[in-house]
């Protein structure tokens, strides 16, 4: 009985085992929908990473030169070194649910609207609404509340928006004039693979004090821990 079912199910339904299941998925809207989530959910979660292990050696540098300049006895709050798994599934949620988001959108503006108006529109209205979903989505599943988003959203939304601007009004023009529909979200993630990489570390990043006209963010939670100079001292002096 196994036999005939397996034979009736390869005469009946050939593209389960010759993969045109896999063809039929990716094909037509349902197909471009799932590339576009998987790629920016692959893209915002290497991006993620990459920020990880920058933002981890520029600690470690940082914490190196602490021990360096403290004086014995003294406590020092060394910067934390560890992978932030929780952040990263995060981002690929956040990921995952945008990029249909985004194609979608990228649907909308294709009727109706000349190349240059597109531009305009995504750079001056909906990429301040992105950034600023961005920091609430974060916020929200990082935090579990947006107590801290008066102080937060000022001074992230200016970084990413200034620093992106340049970019996005290059991509664009490229975008909207000469790629097509289905692969446009494809191909912006990946021009803008860098800047995703910088908008990981602003969004987990407390930035706030680098801004003189914003008010200082909160300490969301210990990321650092207390060591005796001493301590530090003697293991130096036991590995020489």
């Amino acid at each position: 009985k196994a036999t005939v079912s397996v034979l009736y199910c390869y005469t009946m339904h050939p593209f389960i085992f010759t993969g045109g299941g896999f063809k039929w998925l990716m094909s037509g809207v349902h197909g471009a929908i799932i590339e576009a989530s998987v790629v920016v959910s692959i893209t915002a979660g290497i991006s993620d990473l990459l920020s990880q292990s920058g933002e981890m050696a520029a600690n470690s540098i940082q914490n190196k030169k602490k021990l360096e300049e403290a004086e014995e006895g003294e406590e020092l709050e060394l910067a934390e070194q560890d992978w932030d798994w929780f952040r990263l599934g995060r981002i690929l949620v956040i990921g995952s649910v945008y990029g249909p988001v985004e194609y979608g959108y990228f649907a909308l503006l294709q009727y109706g609207m000349p190349w240059w108006q597109q531009v305009m529109l995504d750079n001056f209205v909906v990429t301040p609404c992105i950034y600023t979903c961005g920091i609430i989505m974060n916020m929200g599943m990082r935090d579990g509340n947006l107590s801290n988003f008066c102080k937060e959203w000022p001074v992230k939304f200016k970084e990413m928006f200034v620093v992106g601007l340049p970019l996005w009004l290059t991509m664009d023009t490229l975008t909207f004039t000469l790629v097509p529909l289905r692969h446009r979200v494809a191909f912006t993630r990946l021009g803008g693979f860098f800047f995703n990489i910088y908008c990981m570390h602003v969004l987990n990043g407390p930035r706030g004090s680098d801004d003189p006209g914003a008010a200082p963010l909160e300490k969301r939670e210990p990321i650092s821990e207390t060591i005796e100079l001493k301590e530090k001292l003697d293991e130096k002096t036991d590995d020489n």
